[in-house]
C-alpha cells in the first residue's frame, strides 16, 4: 500500500501576510458597520466596538417596572460592551482572531460544522447566562420550599434574578445564532431557559391562573 506524502504549506511572503490581514481586517470592519481600528501593525490588529450604556435611565425602568425592566437592562448592557478582537496572520497566512483572550475560528460556523464550545462573544455571554439560571433556580428552590414564610422574599429575589439570568440568555443565545452565524451546540441550549419561561406563560395563559 502506497502512502501520499502531504506538502507542507509554504510561507507567505511579507506583503502577502499583509494583504491577507488588510482583507481580514476590512472583512471584520464590513460587519454591521460598527466596528473600528484601534491599532494596526504589519502582521497583527485590534479593532474594537461598543457604546456606552444610560445606566442611570435603565435603573429609573427598572424600579418603576418592579425588576420587569432587568432582562433588558442586562440584554443591553452586554451588546453595547466595548468588544475587541485581534486579529493576527502567521507565517503560512492563517489569520486568527482572539476574543477575550479566546482564540476562535477566523470565521465563525462558515464551514457549518456544528461545535460545542461558543465561537462568538454573544454565544459565550448566553451559555454564561445559562449556567447562572441554573445555579439561581437551585438556590431559590430550597429557600422557596424549606425557609419560613417570613424568607420567602429573599427566594422570590433570587426567582427574580433567575428570571433575568434566563431571558437574557436567551435573547442573546438567539442573536447571536441569527447574526453571527453561531453553530455550537452549547449556545442553541441556551434557548431552553427563555423556552421554559415561555411555555410558563402559555400555560398560565390556558389554565387561567387555575391550580
Amino acid at each position: 500500500m502506497t502512502g501520499q506524502t502531504r506538502q507542507p504549506a509554504s510561507e507567505k511572503s511579507p506583503e502577502e501576510r499583509r494583504e491577507l490581514l488588510g482583507q481580514a481586517v476590512a472583512g471584520t470592519l464590513a460587519q454591521q458597520g460598527t466596528w473600528r481600528v484601534k491599532s494596526q501593525s504589519d502582521y497583527d490588529a485590534v479593532v474594537i466596538k461598543g457604546k456606552k450604556t444610560n445606566h442611570v435611565l435603565h435603573l429609573i425602568l427598572s424600579v418603576v417596572t418592579m425588576g420587569l425592566w432587568l432582562p433588558v437592562w442586562l440584554i443591553l448592557v452586554i451588546l453595547n460592551q466595548e468588544e475587541k478582537r485581534r486579529l493576527a496572520v502567521d507565517a503560512y497566512g492563517n489569520i486568527s482572531t482572539e476574543v477575550e483572550g479566546v482564540v476562535l475560528r477566523p470565521e465563525p460556523s462558515t464551514d457549518g460544522r456544528w461545535v460545542v464550545a461558543p465561537t462568538t462573544r454573544l454565544g459565550l455571554w448566553a451559555v454564561r447566562l445559562a449556567g447562572a439560571w441554573v445555579g439561581l433556580t437551585i438556590v431559590a428552590a430550597p429557600l422557596y420550599l424549606w425557609v419560613p414564610g417570613g424568607e420567602l422574599v429573599n427566594a422570590f429575589l433570587v426567582y427574580g434574578l433567575a428570571l433575568a439570568a434566563g431571558l437574557a440568555s436567551g435573547v442573546l443565545a438567539l442573536i447571536a445564532i441569527r447574526r453571527d452565524k453561531e453553530r455550537a451546540l452549547s449556545v442553541y441550549a441556551a434557548v431552553i431557559p427563555l423556552l421554559f419561561f415561555l411555555a410558563l406563560v402559555v400555560a398560565e395563559l390556558v389554565t387561567g391562573g387555575e391550580h
